[in-house]
């Protein structure tokens, strides 16, 4: 009993405040309507707020890529903006040295000889002058095999 006599109490004392909380919505006009609907036809389009320090996304097609030489503090950069996997999309910089740009295609500053070898490419794994031959490697003589002897084999135990 004690419950049902402090909700209506409640109920009761809430009930004013919601006298003049319901509105019509829709086109009918009311008379003592607390909404006033003001609009504007000759006022000028909102302005777009840019802030420029904060991060712009760059907008670049799905699928695709953007390549740009930028100078970043004196230096040269390729700027590489790509959207492959979809989500926004994901830019790298690397230096620009040997690199040249012509719209999202990245190719190399200066061609190469048309063999693709570079003569003047220098490597300490082969040895300027050698008196020796080269010798293929060949097993063709069968005696020069040896078979494993597993008779000195040892177990560990430790």
């Amino acid at each position: 009993m004690r419950k049902l006599i402090l909700t209506a109490a409640l109920l009761f004392a809430t009930g004013p405040a919601l006298a003049s909380s319901i509105e019509v919505v829709g086109s009918a006009k009311t008379d003592g309507s607390s909404i006033l609907v003001i609009s504007c036809t000759d006022c000028p389009a909102l302005r777009e707020e840019t802030d420029e320090k904060a991060y712009n996304v760059p907008q670049i097609a799905r699928g695709t890529q953007a390549a740009e030489i930028v100078e970043v503090d004196g230096e040269r950069k390729l700027k590489r903006t790509e959207a492959w996997l979809g989500g926004s999309p994901v830019v790298f910089f690397s230096k620009a040295d040997g690199w040249t740009t012509n719209g999202s295609v990245i190719a190399a500053a200066s061609a190469g000889p048309a063999d693709g070898i570079d003569v003047d490419a220098t490597t300490a794994a082969v040895p300027g002058n050698t008196s020796l031959a080269p010798v293929s490697a060949s097993l063709t003589d069968p005696a020069a095999a040896k078979s494993l002897d597993i008779t000195t084999f040892e177990l560990r135990v430790d």
